[in-house]
């Protein structure tokens, strides 16, 4: 930097080293609404960034997985997912940061999610000709100690155009 001229150049290190020493700490605390649910369930995910000025977003994500990406108002955002796979998950939430505000990621918690019930076809694939039906059979086994509904539905390739599709109503557990 020349004193007389007022040129020189910019240290782009010491500028982003110096600009992210003056960002402010922020903390995030997650909270599920529930840690045991069934495969398929909401789980609604609550993120709480201190300081609760904090605007920008807060990414939540199970191990490596990203989950969505939520707003801040006042401090707070919120996330409903039902992508979690049934296992033992491990979520974070993680605040993206803003010009004044640091970035920061919360301690995992963990959702466990529990298969609720398994299918079981009486064939793997069942082969049907132009102009006649077949009826396939599949059983319903509830894991214990599941309560719910489960509701069926049908949906047919583009590429199967004359097939008709009908299920049963909904069974309960």
């Amino acid at each position: 930097y020349n004193l007389v001229t007022g040129l020189g150049s910019v240290d782009a290190n010491k500028l982003a080293l110096a600009w992210a020493a003056s960002r402010a700490a922020t903390s995030v605390t997650l909270t599920p609404s529930s840690t045991q649910v069934y495969q398929s369930a909401n789980v609604t995910l609550t993120a709480v960034v201190t300081p609760s000025t904090a605007k920008g977003g807060v990414t939540f994500s199970n191990g490596s997985t990203n989950l969505g990406t939520a707003g801040v108002s006042g401090g707070t955002a919120v996330l409903t997912t039902t992508a979690l796979p049934v296992a033992t998950n491990s979520i974070t939430a993680s605040y993206n940061g803003s010009g004044a505000l640091a970035n920061s990621t919360s301690p995992a918690v963990t959702v466990t999610v529990s298969q609720a019930f398994t299918l079981a076809p009486t064939a793997p694939t069942f082969e049907v000709t132009q102009g006649s039906s077949v009826d396939a059979t599949v059983t319903v086994t509830f894991v214990s100690p599941f309560s719910g509904t489960v509701n069926f539905t049908c949906s047919e390739p583009s590429t199967m155009t004359a097939s008709t599709c009908t299920v049963p109503p909904a069974i309960n557990a």
